[in-house]
Parts: structure tokens; C-alpha cells; sequence
């Protein structure tokens, strides 16, 4: 059995409020203290892109310190993937320099094991676009990984979700070319596909695997949006999820909700230019 802490779109800022309403450091910082007193077991907190709403590096600076104090609580992994918010290079020297991970892909791609489960961070984020892709080269040393069957099984994380969102305007930055990274994956080892970006909880087949998506720690995007708009409310959510060696799964969402709060998004597509 594997214990997995994940977690998604914390959107730390340089100390400005977003939306001039939320203070993520604080919101972030607040569910790592949570999630240390509750005293599970975790085996490896993962966080499946947008760390930063704006890519700076003294972000990336601010949430390592909390993550820094976590990881030395529960002595668990950490695995990272930049999401479409996040800027690859600040990323990158804030949580890999000095470390012996390389990236043969050109983009920040890596495997560890866990518990003989191997864990593949693919890096999906396109600078200067929301939706995300997978180049050649990241498709070519993803099935090189993936022809390894001495593990477990492989569980992927990436920020854009290769499934559609109920919210048309989410959808539309998902992971681009969704049937081809279907059609890369049949017959592979992959059990679980672990990705973020959408602001909401969604469960769903991707065959061989199924596909989690987080909530946001930052605020939540209301799957009830009419079409052609996205609301957004205040709260906080991610998943607790356990792994056993046959690859059942169960996942609770630990939620923190303020139903008083007022919609921190309430604007059409066409004003957020998703169109």
C-alpha cells in the first residue's frame, strides 16, 4: 500500500492578494499544518503544477520553506511538475538545482520510485499558452520508461488533464492531442493518472488507467458554470489517496469550503479570452 498526498494549484504570489481576494501562502501553508497534525502516513506528497500564479521566483522561494518543513515531518518523496502558471527556469532552479535529476526531454521530466511504484512527472506547460502538450522527445522517453516492468506499476502526474472538464472553457486548455497520449498508453503499465489545472475534483477512465484530478488549494472554479462563463468561490481542497499493490485505489477530497465567501471569478470566456 502507497499513501499519497495530492495536491494542486496553490498559486502562491509575491505577497499580493489573488483576485484581490486570497491569500494562498497563508491557504497553503494553513493545509500543510493540517495535514502534519493529523499524523498520516505519506509516502509522497505530489503537486501537479501552477506552485506559483506567476512563475517569480521568490514564490517558488515562499512555498519551498513550507514544503521544506513538511517534507521534514512526514520524511516522505515530493514530486513537481510546472503547470501553465508556472515559468520552467525559476521552477527549475528553485526546486532542482544541485540535485542529479536531469531532463533528457529538454523539458523538466523525471521518474522516481516509491514503494516499487514508479512515479513519472511529465512537464505539459507550453510557455505563453493555458493548454498544455507533450513534444516528441517527451513521447519517446515516456514509452523508454514505461517498457520498465520490474516496478509495480507507473502512476503519471502532470498539470493538464488528458480528459475533458463539465466546464467548456476548461476543457479547452486541457492537454492538446488527447487521443494520440491515449493511444501511447494502451497496453502500458500505467494504473493511475495523477493531473490538476481544472479547480475542481474529477474521476475518470483513460484506458488502461484513470485519471485524478485534484482541486485547487487557491479556489475552486464551480463545475455548474454556465456555458461560455467560469465562476470561481473561494475554497480549498486535494486528495488523500491509497494505492494498494493490485492497484485498487480509494481517494477522499479533504475540503475547505467558506460558503459565505463571494465568487472570486464570475466573468465570460470571452473577457478570460478562452474562446
Amino acid at each position: 500500500m502507497i499513501n499519497i498526498a495530492h495536491l494542486s494549484d496553490i498559486h502562491i504570489t509575491k505577497g499580493n492578494l489573488l483576485h484581490n481576494v486570497i491569500n494562498t501562502t497563508a491557504i497553503f501553508e494553513t493545509l500543510m499544518n493540517e495535514l502534519s497534525l493529523a499524523e498520516r502516513e505519506i509516502d509522497l506528497l505530489v503537486i501537479s503544477g501552477d506552485l506559483a500564479d506567476s512563475g517569480s521566483l521568490i514564490s517558488y522561494e515562499i512555498l519551498g520553506e513550507i514544503l521544506d518543513r513538511s517534507k521534514k515531518h512526514f520524511g516522505c518523496e515530493v514530486m513537481l511538475v510546472p503547470g501553465n502558471h508556472d515559468a520552467r527556469e525559476p521552477f527549475r532552479r528553485q526546486f532542482f538545482a544541485g540535485n542529479k535529476t536531469t531532463f533528457p526531454t529538454g523539458r523538466l521530466d523525471y521518474a522516481i520510485r516509491v514503494k516499487n511504484w514508479q512515479f513519472i512527472g511529465l512537464d505539459t506547460l507550453d510557455e505563453g499558452h493555458d493548454y498544455g502538450n507533450l513534444l516528441p522527445t517527451q513521447i519517446d522517453w515516456l514509452q523508454e520508461r514505461l517498457a520498465d516492468e520490474s516496478c509495480l506499476g507507473s502512476i503519471l502526474v502532470m498539470h493538464h488533464p488528458p480528459v475533458d472538464s463539465p466546464t467548456d472553457g476548461m476543457s479547452k486548455i486541457g492537454l492538446q492531442d488527447k487521443d494520440r497520449f491515449r493511444d501511447l498508453l494502451i497496453g502500458s503499465n500505467v494504473k493511475l493518472i495523477l493531473a490538476g489545472h481544472y479547480h475542481h475534483f474529477l474521476c475518470a477512465d483513460f484506458p488502461p488507467a484513470k485519471v485524478l484530478v485534484a482541486s485547487a488549494t487557491a479556489y475552486q472554479i464551480d463545475p455548474l458554470s454556465a456555458p461560455g462563463k467560469l465562476r470561481g468561490y473561494q475554497g480549498s481542497a486535494f486528495n488523500l489517496i491509497k494505492v494498494s499493490d493490485d492497484a485498487d485505489f480509494f481517494v477522499t477530497q479533504v475540503h475547505r469550503s467558506h460558503p459565505d465567501s463571494p465568487p472570486v471569478l464570475n466573468s465570460t470566456l470571452e473577457k478570460l479570452g478562452i474562446y
